[in-house]
């Protein structure tokens, strides 16, 4: 067998510190989080890439617990329907007999509900 190398000693170091810190905040911290909080914990003298990070926690398994936001669906309620008198039935012996009109309510800017 070999002598672990720089680079081995490195990656076991920086895989002590990520399960460290990973039990300290409750696996909740990603591959981002962990950069910056390895970089300002000063315990290891070299600059650990987010690269690199990425590699230890996915070799070794090590993902954020972290929960999907859930939204509420509320379903859309119609207000006021009008009985349909005319049965399809469009056809008017003088001028003004029949009115119809379709209305589209378009929804724009900050909503108030």
């Amino acid at each position: 067998k070999h002598e672990p190398t720089k680079y081995e000693i490195e990656e076991s170091e920086i895989l002590q510190l990520i399960k460290q810190l990973e039990n300290e905040h409750k696996q909740s911290v990603g591959y981002d989080k962990m950069t910056r909080l390895i970089k300002l914990s000063h315990q290891i003298p070299y600059t650990v890439n987010k690269k690199r990070v990425i590699r230890i926690m996915k070799d070794h398994s090590i993902k954020a617990d972290y929960r999907q936001p859930t939204h509420k669906r509320i379903q859309a309620q119609q207000t006021y329907e009008a009985e349909n008198i005319l049965n399809r039935q469009f056809d008017q012996t003088a001028a003004n007999q029949v009115w119809v009109t379709d209305t589209t309510e378009l929804n724009y800017g900050i909503r108030l509900n």
